[in-house]
């Protein structure tokens, strides 16, 4: 059936290439990505419980604000559309996905870097100065997602969500959840 619309028939050519139905693909996509959410909160609840084990409870304080902080950082800057852009794209090469892959490294790498290097105001502002190594150890999320975003992408792009499934879980167990 002939479509206008050029999302429509990069699913149609996908569900063609892997021989699955929309249905069957969205079977496969519930079926691997619903319980890896929810393991995800679990280790998001767990990496807080070890947390609240670990530290006295003004550094948990100061952690949780860290966290906004180098969040806000990386949820803004982290992802530029990018790996959106990989998905959708008709005619992805490997040289694309390289230079994004690039790109997002580079992105993290910059967010840790200015993190780092205002560390000290950042822990100022917060009015702790012990804060000062926490905003440099939780920078390093930037670079460590920022080495996830295209290969999640392109299990996402395949409709690969066995291996998509892996990715999210292995970041959450590597990130604390984050």
């Amino acid at each position: 059936m002939a479509t206008n619309d050029p999302l429509e028939e990069l699913l149609d050519d996908r569900l063609e290439r892997t021989g699955h139905s929309l249905g069957r693909a969205m079977g496969s996509g519930v079926r691997w990505m619903a319980p890896t959410q929810v393991l995800i909160q679990v280790v998001r609840v767990g990496s807080v419980f070890a947390l609240t084990y670990l530290l006295l409870p003004e550094e948990i304080g100061i952690v949780a604000l860290v966290t906004v902080i180098t969040g806000l950082f990386e949820r803004v800057l982290g992802d530029t559309g990018t790996t959106t852009a990989l998905v959708r794209h008709k005619d992805l090469t490997q040289g694309l996905a390289s230079s994004v892959l690039f790109w997002n490294m580079s992105i993290g790498a910059a967010i840790t870097a200015v993190l780092a290097i205002f560390a000290g105001p950042i822990a100022a502002f917060l009015g702790n100065s012990d804060a000062t190594d926490i905003v440099r150890a939780m920078s390093l999320l930037a670079v460590i997602n920022g080495t996830s975003y295209v290969p999640k992408a392109l299990f996402r792009r395949h409709l690969q969500f066995k291996q998509l499934a892996a990715a999210n879980l292995a970041n959450a167990l590597v990130t604390g959840g984050g």
